[in-house]
This record gives structure tokens, C-alpha cells and sequence, in this order.
């Protein structure tokens, strides 16, 4: 019996010295490495040991030691995009994944917005969908890594996923933002995409925030131990589980659509916004990358007339200058006061895609700036507004310009009657009953439609030209 114990025990160390490098789920056949750039690649192997990767890009080597836990990480340089590529790695015994290519890697993140599949969800449709979907194929050099909902009390190393092909069967139930992102971009820039979610529907801000930066603003609590993945995320839960595990990864940069749980707590969202982006900024040390996000989309929330997600469209306008590197993508003309899931996933991720085309890869020409307000001139009984980013003019798709409002000395707003004027860059606003008018607003409210927009198709952002708080707030 001793002797096959010892037989058993030898047995044992022969494989323990033996074992196979192992591999984080983001590097694995099919993926995306970030282009022109120093890459890391890491995992495990056993203690102490040499461990030599090798790309077929290059056929250079290079080396670097586990540590004491078999733990190791190596960095690499990427040549302009192309592929496929295989990677091997070896300690000893090799271990090879393949179909990599060389493109650009985007991380999408945000609530259920961001998650929403192409396929839609249950009676709510996606724009495009089908033939989205029936569509899709390999041969597109698009590469698709859902992270799996989980959800940690403590920061891990590892995630669950893996990274799909460019396929109906990964597709359909793929972010829709994402794809259609990811879509528009390969389109353009002609080389690999890789796109990279971590989504959950109903989830605020705080959710994505480490403990240190939310302690500043709150009391962070979270369980004592991890409970059921299929219960709600608290505090820290996401940045923990879906965030921090990715910060090995080389990204071009973010796209971020959240906002929508916050809305009664704008004031709040306009500091916590730039904390979580400064802590993830941080644990990337990849500089000041791009940051963009969509504002909310009009809806009901809890009263369609109320103004708390106007006020969050309002901080959000503020946090695309507050924040370093950071840009908005307007949804105003694409709510629905009773689904607050826009179907307009297409034209939202386009919006993505100009603001990332003109930005971060500098191409002229591109347009991506929605019309702004930018000055008001009183005469008499009539306003007279002019804005930014209207120089070829306003269009209207509806019978009468709708969703502005003016207010006299009581502070009380009334819709306003709009006129298009001076070669369609103006817009003129009157009301009989308000001889002197203070202020102005337009589709600052929950839900308001949108009716006016430039030449190019993007919405004149929600304004407001007061500073008053609402006596009577109906959020």
C-alpha cells in the first residue's frame, strides 16, 4: 500500500512541475490584440520558472520569470494591424492559441442601455435587427468578448467569457451599441475590431466605482461574503468582478452608456462620473484614453413633465468638458416616454463611432457635433437664440417646432412658439402672455420630443438658459 502512495505522490510532483501555463479567458484563440502598441500578455505557470512567448507576427521571443504563486506577466510590441496570428507560450511545455489578430480594442460598458442584445429584448425591438444579424459573418474581421454577469465583494484576476466570431449565433446576442459600433468602425478604419463588454441592466454609477473613490461620497456597503450572482450588484461589486480584472489589457478607449439609475441624483453623478473614470484611467495607466458616453434618452421615469433626467442630461453636457478626453453622444430624438430602451441602437453607436473617427483617429472631415445653444438676445416680447454647429442651418420633422418654453419675472414656463429665421441658423420664440421674457428651455423635461436638428441629422442638445431650482420637483 506504501508503495503505491509513494508511486502516487511521484506521480503527483511529476505533474504539478509539469503543468501547463494557464491563460487568463482575454487571451485565447480568436482575439484581439491593440495595434502599434506595448501589449501584456500574462497567466500562470509553475514557481519560479521561465516563461518564453513567441508571436508568428515577429518570431521574437521574449522571456520573463514567474514568481513565487507561478504568477507572470510579460509586455510585447504589436505591428500595425493584420492577422491571423498564433501565439505560443512555454514553460517548459508549450501551449499555442491562435486566430489572433492585430486591430483595435474597445471596452463597452454601462446598464442595461449597453447591454441591451441586438436581438433585442422581450417586446422591445432593435433597429435593424434582423438583417443585422442574418448578416453577419466571419470574413468580417470583428471579434466579440462578453463578460458573463459577476459580481465580487473583492477585486479578482480573472473573469469568465470568451471571444466570439463574427457570426448570427454570437451576434444576436451580442450588446447592440456595441456591435453596430464595432461595425461602423472596422467599416471605416479597415482593420480587425475587438470589442470587450461589461454590461448589467439597473445598475448605478456606484456598481462600477472602486471603495476608496465611492467612500468619498458615501457610506460603501457591500455583503459581508459574495452572495448568488443572480442577486442585484451593490457597491463596488462590478468594478471588482468585471472591471479590475481587465486592467492587463490594452484598450484604445471607452464608450459608456449609464446614467438612467442616477437621474434623481445628478448633482451627485457629476462628481462620481469623473472619480470612477480617474480610478479606471489609474488601473489601466494607459494615459488619459478616451471616455464617451451617451446621454439618457428621454422617458416617463417617474413623471413625464418632471426635469431630474433633464438635470442629468445637463451634468452629463457639463461632464464632457469637466472630463479630460471626454466626448457625448446625443439620444434626445431617440426616447419613447413609455420604453426606456431606444430602439435606435444603430444611430446611437454611429454617433459613437464619428465622435471616436474624428477624435481619437483624427480623420478630417468626419462630422460629430450636435448644435448647441449659444446665445439669447432679448427684444422686447420675442427671444431670439443662436448656437454652435448650425451654420448650415436648422430642419424640423415635425408640422411645428415643439419643446420650447419661455418664462417671465414669475419663473413660470409656457410653450413657446418657435419660428425657424435668418437663413435658418436662428430660431425666434414668443408667447402673447409673457411680455418680458427671462429664460428659456428646450426639452428640458423627463420626456420631450426633439423637432429640430442640423443638416447633417444630429438633434440640437436639451438646454436651458436659467439656473432655478424647481419649487415643486416632479422627478
Amino acid at each position: 500500500m506504501k508503495k503505491y502512495i509513494l508511486i502516487l505522490a511521484l506521480f503527483v510532483s511529476v505533474m504539478l512541475l509539469h503543468a501547463e501555463i494557464t491563460l487568463p479567458a482575454l487571451i485565447a484563440n480568436n482575439m484581439v490584440l491593440q495595434q502599434k502598441s506595448e501589449v501584456k500578455l500574462w497567466g500562470t505557470a509553475n514557481a519560479n520558472k521561465t516563461v518564453t512567448v513567441k508571436m508568428s507576427w515577429s518570431n521574437k521571443s521574449y522571456k520573463t520569470l514567474s514568481d513565487s504563486n507561478g504568477s507572470w506577466l510579460l509586455k510585447v510590441q504589436t505591428p500595425s494591424a493584420g492577422g491571423p496570428f498564433t501565439i505560443t507560450f512555454s514553460d517548459g511545455q508549450k501551449k499555442t492559441i491562435s486566430n489572433v489578430m492585430l486591430g483595435e480594442v474597445w471596452l463597452c460598458s454601462g446598464q442595461s442601455n449597453m447591454e441591451m442584445p441586438v436581438k433585442g429584448y422581450n417586446a422591445q425591438p432593435v433597429d435593424y435587427s434582423l438583417e443585422t444579424i442574418n448578416q453577419s459573418e466571419n470574413s468580417t474581421p470583428i471579434r466579440l468578448f462578453k463578460i458573463d454577469k459577476i459580481k465580487s465583494i473583492t477585486p479578482l484576476n480573472n473573469l469568465p467569457g470568451d471571444w466570439q466570431l463574427n457570426n448570427p449565433s454570437s451576434v444576436k446576442d451580442f450588446s447592440a451599441i456595441a456591435y453596430f459600433y464595432a461595425l461602423y468602425l472596422q467599416s471605416v478604419l479597415k482593420v480587425p475590431v475587438g470589442i470587450i463588454t461589461a454590461a448589467w441592466g439597473g445598475v448605478g454609477i456606484e456598481s462600477f466605482m472602486d471603495s476608496i473613490s465611492l467612500s468619498q461620497f458615501q457610506k460603501v456597503n457591500t455583503p459581508k461574503q459574495n452572495t448568488s450572482k443572480f442577486t442585484y450588484p451593490m457597491n463596488c461589486e462590478l468594478y471588482n468582478a468585471m472591471i479590475f480584472p481587465l486592467r492587463n489589457v490594452t484598450i484604445k478607449g471607452v464608450i459608456w452608456y449609464q446614467g438612467e439609475t442616477n437621474a434623481e441624483q445628478s448633482a451627485l453623478y457629476r462628481k462620481k462620473f469623473p472619480a470612477m473614470v480617474a480610478k479606471w484611467r489609474n488601473i489601466w495607466k494607459l494615459g488619459d484614453f478616451p471616455f464617451y458616453f451617451a446621454q439618457i434618452a428621454p422617458w416617463k421615469y417617474k413623471a413625464v413633465n418632471g426635469t431630474a433626467a433633464a438635470r442629468m442630461r445637463e451634468v452629463q453636457q457639463y461632464l464632457a468638458e469637466d472630463v479630460p478626453n471626454a466626448g457625448i453622444v446625443p439620444t434626445i430624438d431617440t426616447g419613447d416616454s413609455l420604453i426606456i430602451h431606444p430602439a435606435a441602437k444603430k444611430l446611437i453607436a454611429e454617433r459613437f463611432a464619428h465622435l471616436s473617427l474624428a477624435r481619437t483617429y483624427n480623420i478630417k472631415g468626419i462630422e460629430y457635433q450636435a448644435p448647441l445653444f449659444k446665445s439669447m438676445t432679448v427684444n422686447n416680447d420675442t427671444v431670439v437664440l443662436d448656437f454652435k454647429n448650425a451654420e448650415l442651418g436648422f430642419h424640423t420633422n415635425s408640422k411645428k417646432i415643439q419643446s420650447f418654453e419661455i418664462a417671465g419675472s414669475d419663473s413660470i414656463f409656457k410653450p413657446a412658439r418657435a419660428m425657424i429665421t435668418d437663413k435658418a441658423t436662428k430660431i425666434r420664440l414668443t408667447e402673447p402672455s409673457i411680455k418680458t421674457p427671462i429664460a428659456v428651455r428646450y426639452a428640458f423635461k423627463n420626456f420631450a420630443p426633439a423637432s429640430l436638428f442640423n443638416n447633417l441629422g444630429y438633434p440640437l442638445m436639451p438646454f436651458r438658459t436659467d439656473d432655478w431650482k424647481e419649487k415643486k420637483e416632479m422627478k
